[in-house]
């Protein structure tokens, strides 16, 4: 090894001290010696360059300084004995070995007899067996800091919390690791290899092993961030692939935000002076593709599609600061630094310059030259663009009123807002008047919908606006409004109480949606402050407004309709989320059903918090992963786990449609999560976190969402015939974030003196089961929705407590995977380990923002 490793310091005296013979490289010849010994260390990237039959000495071949690949492990396994060796040199070297095997999975085995080895979480507490911490190390062997480095002295070595009574101190090494069920430790990579790249958390590591499967193992593959701008940068070390042919694989084997920006083919990987891969090397390398270094030259004078679209690219995006956008042919929107709410901004304007409908998919997925051949052949085909008929329903509204159809006595699908106020600080008329004006303003709220002569429903558009029913001194009675059913044929859809003391707004969810509710609410309020008059600013209320949204006529490909047969291949028409014997198996007989409300305590709102600002992983993201291991531990089947999740999509596909607020845009997209037995899973599933298949599989099915009733008929699932029960799936997983911000119109109405409270029905459920994750201003809270003919009690209580602990570890533990997050909840599964994961709260069906909890004892409920 070169003198610059301290591993060579192991290759020195070892030899010395046992007596035997160290063998130096000739000048001009680094390897040569190598077929005189009968020991050697290696890095793995040195080892994955040799073949182990040219060395018929070679007796025992020692593996340090980086992760050693499963094939590399096997090659050398099957002709010498390998030993996998692992320690950074501030704890001297060598801190653990492990023997290695042809076909078991690469561990770096047990601590020697002077180090001591800690897994713990971020708040330096051991994390149990099967859970993926940071590695620490402590003993005799670890170094006192670093030479005049007080700063990152005081950071890297800390006195250790464990073993407190020695008075020694532990090193804090950057590696993610995990104990295994045999007491070996599993490398999991290094903890500054997990990054947030436009939006989406990615695992470096991860991404390298799942690059390598895509190029089928016939490759060595080294990925990181480019120096100067946030792009990735993949070289492959290869003879059997061009640059181009690994991008059409990883293509079609990785989502679209994964793939890297720049791939490079090389004959060997850069190395450093110690033999391992020189990451800071590949970092400054650039695309050497020639088709690729051509296109950096791509002339803008020029008035061809390319062109045109190149520049507005460019433009949009440096107006978000952006001061020199390179963009080629295969640049994509994702590359290049557009978060969603960029793309959207960019999909109007490219619609509007060239007068198409393209998709937000295809705004996703397409790169430069793609979306320019796409735009061509679309040009002139979507003008004008097309519109639902004033009597004709929209598939959202279709999909809620064959719920209502099945019974029509139901309030199940009653959605619920209210607030108390006293009238020192709110004007009381002013706000009946300004309720009064936007309710006159929204035609979507003089809706009727009525079946015609063959049963097929349509919109009748009534001549009169709803108004406020103002009651003055009466009781405001919120329960029972909430309670109460809609008669869609004669009534609007919406109707708003007034009293001295408060305000209760209820909606059909056929006229509205949550993102709904809070436009609607931000009308009123921007009329409150007009003095009960409308300004320009109010949002799109009209029936066009409603009727023209591109959401309605979504551009649905072969592939899309390819996707869904792909990924609901083998689902049943209704997917129980339990297969356990007596759970979640009963078919609904009505949308009777009851709730239940936890909230979470402190430390695991503090973490959710944390993970979500520092991986940038959404609610509804650890939501989905917190209710997949919830449910596959109450599954029976532990050998493997396929489930399928709704998930609600807003389907606001464009800029003007997320203005548009009166209707409801919101359809159910299906999530399938599967899991296969332990011994069909590739080493790559079972070490990948969950957290990251649950974003890949979201981004498949939300890019790929088409109207739920289409989706279903390109399946052959003919929903009428299901009666109460969903198809495809029965467990419905949301998020909410309702806290009362200065920019939030709930923290606005909290400002003039309103206490804004959402509201749901006291005596149904929408599904089979509903698990709600909600943030509010104290912390986390979860509510459960879930039918007690097919969830009986003490069932609903153990997915909640066990929905809570998980969402705890995911957030201690982002990097986890499926089977060590189940394993964790199998393990912690008793009632007394759980019974602290929240506390339940009184009344689930009512929740006050300001305040952050259930309240029962509102003034908006005298009377109920």
């Amino acid at each position: 090894m070169s003198p610059a490793f301290d591993g060579s310091i192991h290759e020195v005296f070892s030899a010395l001290s046992y007596g035997a013979t160290l063998v130096l490289p000739a000048s001009g010849d680094r390897l040569g010696h190598l077929k005189l010994v009968d020991v050697a260390i290696l890095t793995p990237s040195v080892a994955s360059q040799l073949q182990p039959a040219d060395f018929p000495r070679l007796q025992k071949l020692y593996l340090v300084g980086e992760p050693v690949p499963q094939r590399v492990c096997d090659a050398w396994a099957a002709e010498k004995q390998v030993i996998n060796m692992y320690g950074p040199t501030e704890a001297t070297c060598g801190a653990t070995i492990a023997r290695l095997d042809v076909g078991k999975p690469v561990t770096i085995g047990k601590p020697n007899p002077s180090t001591r080895v800690y897994i713990l979480d971020h708040r330096l507490r051991l994390a149990p067996m099967g859970m993926i911490g940071e590695v620490w190390l402590a003993g005799v062997q670890v170094a006192r800091g670093y030479l005049n480095q007080k700063e990152l002295s005081s950071e890297r070595f800390l006195d250790d919390s464990v073993c407190v009574s020695l008075g020694e101190q532990m090193y804090r090494t950057g590696d993610r690791g995990y104990w295994d069920e045999n007491g070996d430790l599993v490398y999991c990579g290094r903890r500054d290899r997990q990054i947030k790249l436009r939006g989406f958390r990615l695992d470096l590591d991860d991404l390298e092993a799942r690059i390598l499967v895509c190029c089928l193992g016939n490759a060595t593959v080294a990925i990181t961030l480019c120096d100067d701008v946030e792009e990735l940068v993949c070289m492959v070390q290869t003879t059997a692939m061009s640059a181009h042919q690994v991008r059409q694989r990883l293509q079609h084997c990785l989502p679209p935000y994964a793939v890297p920006r720049h791939i490079v083919v090389v004959e060997r990987l850069p190395t450093t002076a110690a033999g391992k891969v020189d990451y800071k090397a590949i970092a400054r390398t650039r695309t050497a593709d020639r088709e690729e270094a051509l296109a950096e030259t791509l002339d803008l004078q020029t008035s061809s599609t390319d062109q045109r679209l190149a520049r507005l690219w460019r433009k949009m995006i440096g107006d978000r600061g952006r001061l020199s956008v390179t963009v080629t042919p295969r640049s994509r929107i994702l590359d290049l630094g557009g978060d969603s709410a960029l793309q959207l901004r960019i999909l109007s304007a490219i619609n509007e310059e060239f007068g198409v409908q393209l998709s937000w998919r295809a705004l996703a997925e397409l790169d430069l030259s793609q979306m320019a051949r796409e735009i061509d052949n679309k040009s002139g085909e979507l003008q004008p663009s097309p519109r639902l008929d004033k009597s004709q329903l929209s598939s959202a509204e279709e999909y809620h009123w064959q719920r209502y159809q099945i019974d029509p006595t139901s309030a199940t699908f009653n959605l619920g807002f209210a607030c108390d106020f006293d009238l020192v600080s709110v004007d009381r008329d002013r706000l009946v008047s300004a309720w009064n004006a936007v309710l006159q303003h929204h035609e979507m709220f003089r809706c009727r919908y009525v079946p015609d002569a063959n049963g097929n429903p349509r919109r009748i558009l009534g001549s009169r606006p709803q108004q406020v029913a103002d009651i003055l001194d009466e009781p405001l009675e919120a329960e029972r409004l909430m309670n109460t059913p809609f008669d869609l044929e004669r009534d609007s859809p919406i109707r708003v109480v007034i009293s001295r003391k408060g305000m209760v707004v209820v909606c059909h969810h056929i006229s509205c949606d949550y993102t709904t509710f809070t436009l609607l609410i931000g009308d009123v309020m921007r009329a409150y402050d007009a003095m009960g008059t409308l300004q320009d600013s109010v949002s799109n209320a009209s029936i066009t407004s409603y009727l023209s949204a591109t959401s309605w006529h979504p551009n649905v490909s072969a592939s899309m309709v390819a996707f869904w047969n792909d990924a609901l291949r083998g689902v049943p028409q209704i997917q129980p989320p339990l297969a356990g014997a007596a759970t979640g198996l009963q078919n609904r007989t009505s949308y009777q059903g009851s709730a239940t409300m936890l909230q979470a305590t402190k430390s695991t709102s503090d973490r959710v918090e944390e993970v979500m600002k520092a991986y940038g992983v959404s609610g509804q993201q650890l939501a989905l992963a917190a209710a997949t291991v919830a449910l596959a531990v109450l599954d029976e089947n532990c050998d493997s786990f396929d489930v399928v999740i709704g998930v609600p999509f807003a389907n606001r596909r464009s800029p003007e449609d997320g203005r548009v607020a009166a209707g409801v845009f919101l359809e159910p997209v299906p999530l399938r999560l599967a899991f296969p037995s332990g011994h069909h899973v590739s080493s790559v599933d079972s070490q990948s976190p969950l957290l990251g298949k649950v974003q890949s599989a979201l981004w498949g099915a939300v890019t790929n969402a088409m109207p739920w009733e289409q989706l279903l008929r390109n399946l052959g699932i003919c929903s009428t015939n299901l009666g109460h029960d969903h198809a495809l799936f029965d467990c419905v997983v949301s998020f909410h974030d309702w806290r009362t911000g200065a920019e939030s119109v709930y923290g606005k109405m909290a400002g003039i003196g309103m206490s804004p409270q959402f509201l749901w029905s006291s005596n149904g459920s929408k599904f089979k089961l509903m698990i709600e994750l909600i943030v509010v201003d104290d912390g986390l809270l979860v509510r459960l929705e879930y039918d007690e003919a097919c969830y009986p009690s003490p069932t609903p209580s153990h997915i909640q407590r066990l929905f809570l602990h998980a969402l705890d570890v995911i957030a201690t533990s982002p990097s986890a995977s499926f089977e060590q997050l189940r394993h964790e909840g199998l393990r912690a599964w008793t009632p007394e380990t759980l019974g602290t994961s929240g506390a339940t709260l009184p009344c689930p069906n009512i929740l006050s923002l300001c305040r952050g909890r259930a309240d029962s004892d509102s003034s908006c409920l005298e009377g109920s």
